[in-house]
């Protein structure tokens, strides 16, 4: 996590070239703008695919700029997550791209324009050591009543979470229209919990090694198997 002073406005990414600031993304943000004031105000608005797919895709685009934001200097972004590719699926196509997931949430707290992400490395081995993790990024953008989760990864073998959909409704990929605001809110806490909960490093451990039982004793087990290397199970 990294902390930055400022509106979520006022941050420059300077990665962006001039074609691409005055050009597509230009015409994004005039799409979505007419969108986005109704949500953030907390206004009735039936929310189609059309709507919601643009939503998602001016969420995605502001979640990518952000991994640029910071370097060069004492805190330096590090090698973004994002590649060529899906970028250029993004321009070309006004649609999030594969392994992507958007959802969207009525905000009641003291967030008003902001925006905190976390980078997940996620390992599908018990081992702490192996080479093999892979990342994926999660990105809130809250703007007033409005949060939207940006969630993206670089291959198909990280799997997206599970999020409550009362609490949380897909906007990408967009399953049905929806009235919002939706039923129930979340709050500031509830903002930083979903991102710190998935945000950090949990390669589980085999099954035959947990020893199913009573609900508290299997989740100290399990915490403490996972400051354990893995051991040879065969006779």
């Amino acid at each position: 996590m990294r902390e930055r002073q400022g509106s979520v406005l006022g941050f420059v990414a300077r990665e962006v070239c001039r074609d691409c600031n005055g050009g597509w993304m230009s015409r994004l943000e005039m799409k979505t703008e007419r969108l986005v004031v109704p949500l953030m105000q907390g206004k009735r608005v039936l929310l189609d695919e059309e709507k919601g797919t643009a939503l998602a895709t001016w969420a995605t685009k502001t979640a990518w700029v952000n991994e640029f934001i910071g370097r060069p200097g004492p805190d330096p972004t590090p090698q973004p997550l994002t590649t060529p590719a899906m970028r250029r699926h993004l321009m070309d196509h006004f649609t999030p791209p594969q392994h992507t997931r958007v959802w969207i949430a009525y905000h009641q707290g003291l967030y008003h324009l902001d925006i905190r992400a976390a980078e997940l490395r996620i390992s599908p081995s018990p081992n702490p050591d192996d080479p093999e993790v892979y990342t994926a990024l999660f990105t809130a953008l809250t703007v007033d009543k409005l949060t939207i989760l940006v969630w993206t990864a670089e291959t198909d073998r990280v799997i997206a979470p599970q999020l409550p959909a009362s609490y949380w409704h897909p906007v990408w990929p967009f399953q049905a229209e929806f009235i919002w605001p939706l039923q129930r809110t979340v709050n500031d806490l509830a903002i930083d919990t979903t991102l710190t909960r998935h945000s950090q490093r949990h390669p589980l451990p085999p099954h035959h090694r947990v020893v199913q039982g009573e609900l508290e004793a299997g989740i100290r087990r399990l915490n403490e198997l996972r400051g354990q290397p893995p051991r040879d199970s065969t006779p």
